[in-house]
């Protein structure tokens, strides 16, 4: 199994998910990648963070935390539906995942994987899952990032191959593409959520997986990628 990730900044446009750049990225990576994980876009994030869904620090009333959390998880359903294509099968986070919070707001603990759900299908069509809100054991509910998504599938199926895409040319230092960083160093120029990009994927990473950081919106520089050529523009993270 190969994962890709697509950022919410490469496919949303407010809160409307852009189906045609999803389908070419769709088109062009479907013969490598069998796992789409997409981000829920800057609007829907904002709303996790009003709702106090993104802090495993603040515990507020349950029976409002689930009222919040259907709201956000049906409009992620309804921009799901748009993704019109027979061969994927879609996924809310809540329908995989539950979570354990940590006390520690910038960690949190996949506490239960549904893997047969993925499983079952895997082998006849793609799977697609979108970051959300899930079930939290602690918390009663709380968000889970397309980030941790993306890491933890790919560490759990010990891919050979994590892609994420975002609205930058990989890792920038100076306005400038980096060929190569250690998942396990820290950067200086690295910061913002690219750093918290590189931060869930410590957190749910451990095996040695191929993974590159590139341009979503790039179809040609994609495809370059998947050749192997030598001018693809991408970060490469390693591991190990």
């Amino acid at each position: 199994m190969n994962v890709i990730k697509i950022g919410g900044s490469v496919l949303y446009e407010n809160e409307n998910i852009n189906v045609k750049l999803f389908n070419e990225i769709f088109n062009t990576v479907k013969n490598e990648y069998n796992i789409f994980v997409i981000g829920c876009g800057k609007k829907l994030h904002d709303l996790t963070i009003k709702y106090n869904l993104t802090d495993t620090s603040k515990n507020n009333n349950i029976k409002i935390k689930e009222k919040h959390a259907e709201e956000i998880n049906n409009l992620l359903k309804k921009n799901l539906e748009k993704i019109d294509n027979k061969k994927l099968v879609k996924y809310l986070p809540n329908e995989l995942f539950e979570k354990k919070s940590t006390g520690n707001k910038n960690h949190h603990e996949i506490n239960k994987f549904h893997n047969e759900k993925i499983e079952n299908y895997i082998k006849e069509y793609f799977i697609l899952i979108t970051g959300g809100i899930v079930k939290d054991l602690n918390l009663g509910y709380c968000a889970i990032s397309s980030d941790t998504i993306a890491g933890y599938l790919a560490n759990y199926y010990n891919a050979k191959n994590l892609l994420i895409l975002t609205d930058t040319n990989g890792i920038l230092k100076n306005n400038k593409n980096v060929k190569e960083i250690f998942l396990n160093e820290k950067y200086e120029f690295i910061t913002g959520e690219m750093e918290n990009k590189l931060r869930r994927l410590r957190n749910t990473i451990t095996n040695n997986i191929n993974i590159k950081i590139a341009n979503g919106f790039d179809i040609s520089n994609l495809e370059k990628i998947l050749k192997a050529e030598k001018d693809a523009i991408y970060t490469e993270i390693k591991v190990l």
